[in-house]
């Protein structure tokens, strides 16, 4: 595969929002003992919100993106605010642990990105 040939696609997992997706941009943060990210499996790619560029969206062309709600100084509302500025087409997920207020967090950061297509996936501790 050449580099300038984007990552071959998963088979289809299962779906959200009734569609098969094939490839996740998983955004994290930076480990703080400094070791390396989870290696990156052909179709999944793990970086931090500072990769986040028209570049990388362009290269590896994600389905989905996912993140935590939260992390470090920054939150999901940042991401969605990057990615509504790069005119991402695909889907933004983001998981949250815990929360009581899911509708009212959604529907914020819907409100500050208008044109993602955004999901919250909440999970218990």
């Amino acid at each position: 595969m050449s580099n300038d040939e984007p990552p071959p696609r998963l088979p289809s997992f299962g779906a959200i929002h009734d569609s098969p997706f094939s490839r996740l941009l998983v955004v994290v943060a930076a480990k703080k003992d400094g070791s390396d990210f989870p290696d990156d499996i052909e179709a999944v790619k793990f970086v931090t919100l500072q990769e986040v560029d028209d570049a990388l969206l362009s290269a590896f062309d994600p389905d989905v993106v996912f993140s935590a709600l939260t992390w470090n100084d920054t939150d999901a509302v940042e991401l969605a605010l990057v990615l509504n500025d790069l005119n991402f087409a695909g889907r933004y997920c983001i998981v949250a642990v815990g929360v009581t207020n899911a509708d009212v967090i959604l529907n914020d950061i819907r409100a500050n990105a208008r044109t993602l297509d955004i999901d919250l996936i909440e999970v218990d501790q």
